[in-house]
């Protein structure tokens, strides 16, 4: 067994917040996600990198608010999110309708001819993160992975 007292340990805070699934709920989870990322891990706000994986943390919260519970039925989502060996692990949580991302037709980006509202989601949270996962046990559980500077004493992006 190796002797870990020695090693420098490196913590890095994680996140579980649970709210209603309704849209009043959605700035709740994208300030979360904002705070753990720029106060949590120390990246700064206007990091491009920071910005884009908050957005796709955040539409993927939407689409579930939007499409998992589209008939008003009651429900909740949590959301958790730590990091991992130079990878933020977030996990999305819902007991709202069955849906895989990846059997979706919408997960492309439209072309600027085909500007329109809403549809965008999919497509930037594919390409934004490095992993999605979905799996099912009585509800949703969307894993989205992304290979990220997570802090610590090498961190270059405290703000």
């Amino acid at each position: 067994m190796t002797d870990r007292s020695t090693q420098p340990r490196i913590a890095t805070p994680r996140i579980r917040i649970e709210a209603p699934a309704l849209r009043e709920s959605a700035p709740l989870f994208s300030t979360a996600v904002q705070a753990y990322l720029v106060e949590g891990l120390g990246r700064s706000a206007t990091d491009p990198e920071t910005v884009h994986v908050r957005l796709a943390i955040t539409e993927a919260i939407t689409n579930v608010i939007r499409h998992g519970f589209a008939d008003g039925a009651p429900g909740w989502i949590e959301v958790e999110m730590h990091c991992h060996e130079s990878e933020l692990v977030t996990v999305i949580s819902d007991d709202g309708k069955r849906f895989n991302p990846r059997d979706s037709q919408h997960v492309k980006l439209p072309s600027p001819e085909e500007l329109r509202e809403g549809g965008y989601g999919l497509g930037i949270l594919f390409r934004v993160m490095d992993d999605v996962e979905h799996s099912w046990s009585g509800g949703n559980r969307l894993t989205l992975r992304k290979r990220l500077n997570c802090g610590g004493e090498e961190s270059e992006h405290r703000a």
